[in-house]
């Protein structure tokens, strides 16, 4: 009996690193993102994970809204210059209101049910879908950075409350919990490491090394700082040499705290995840113990002839579990 456990305990493993590695290399195949299809052979309910319905939902995603909205505002109001944009705790904010905007209206305008499970999503489900992920990995790389290298002890501003930690946990609270959107590894490459990228290709045309824009934020006389970059730890020098602590910090950030962040998302979406089919749970089975457990729970109709009382499997989940399955379903 503990061997046949063990058995089936390596098999259910190696289904699991087998749907994430074919997760994870759904981009180089150039297969969908976005659609309701799910490693585990069930189909996600799009309805539900981004329009649930009742009147707590729609309040929470208004509270949301308004929380976002005045934290943006509130930050516009004490730095109302183009140079407002330069900082990546702005980039992320922006972010965080523009999907707090698109949930609102998701849950006033339902969204719906692709036809099948391998039909691409709606417009509006694949936007939302993006700038949630997008909101949620920006949130939490900004709010870790700020309490880990820029913190510096003493009071904590009421700006700096609002945009390093209310917001980012009203922003994971309203995706995953009160939505439950779905996050795949491969929408690391695809979305979450864009943010890093961009933000730091940014900063180097921000720089001396490009078109020296400066920061009237900051101004010393000291001759070793250079009160021009952006933030401190992310100064590209003044053109004749980049230190070395720049270039460790960006590539700690692209490929260490960007990709673990993701990590986090996707093992915390993966919980409660909401399904069309709630009753069946394919791991992915095969048909021979499809079929055992149809004739256990077989039930005898009037006329002495049996049927099962299972649900049938999810359309999604064909009859065998190899590499081509699952390459399929990503």
């Amino acid at each position: 009996m503990s061997t046949n456990q063990d058995n089936i305990n390596d098999k259910s493993n190696n289904s699991k690193c087998s749907r994430f590695c074919a997760d994870l290399t759904g981009t180089c195949r150039c297969s969908p993102s976005y659609r309701s299809a799910d490693g585990n052979g069930r189909e996600i309910d799009i309805v539900r994970s981004f329009s649930p319905p009742g009147v707590l939902s729609l309040l929470f995603k208004l509270c949301v809204l308004t929380l976002a909205v005045f934290t943006l505002a509130y930050t516009v109001g004490k730095d109302p210059r183009p140079f407002y944009l330069a900082y990546a705790t702005h980039w992320s904010l922006i972010i965080a209101n523009l999907y707090a905007l698109l949930s609102t209206v998701n849950v006033l305008l339902p969204v719906q049910q692709p036809e099948t499970v391998h039909s691409p999503v709606g417009v509006r489900v694949k936007t939302t879908w993006i700038v949630f992920i997008l909101a949620a990995n920006s949130q939490l790389i900004v709010t870790v950075l700020y309490w880990v290298l820029l913190y510096s002890g003493g009071a904590v501003p009421f700006y700096d409350i609002l945009s390093h930690g209310v917001v980012f946990v009203m922003v994971w609270i309203d995706g995953f919990l009160v939505s439950r959107i779905p996050v795949r590894a491969r929408h690391w490459l695809e979305v979450s490491a864009w943010f890093c990228v961009l933000y730091l290709v940014w900063s180097i045309i921000h720089s001396d090394l490009a078109a020296d824009v400066g920061n009237p934020d900051k101004s010393d006389n000291d001759p070793d700082t250079n009160d021009d970059s952006i933030y401190g730890l992310l100064d590209w020098g003044n053109g004749d040499q980049v230190p070395t602590s720049t270039i460790v910090l960006s590539i700690v950030v692209v490929f260490v705290a960007s990709p673990v962040s993701h990590l986090v998302m996707v093992a915390v979406s993966r919980c409660g995840r909401r399904y069309v089919e709630e009753a069946f749970d394919c791991f992915p089975a095969d048909d021979d113990n499809v079929a055992k457990l149809s004739q256990s729970v077989a039930v005898t109709n009037g006329d002495g002839t049996e049927h099962s009382n299972l649900p049938p499997a999810p359309s999604i989940h064909s009859a065998s579990s190899n590499g081509d399955d699952l390459e399929q379903r990503y």
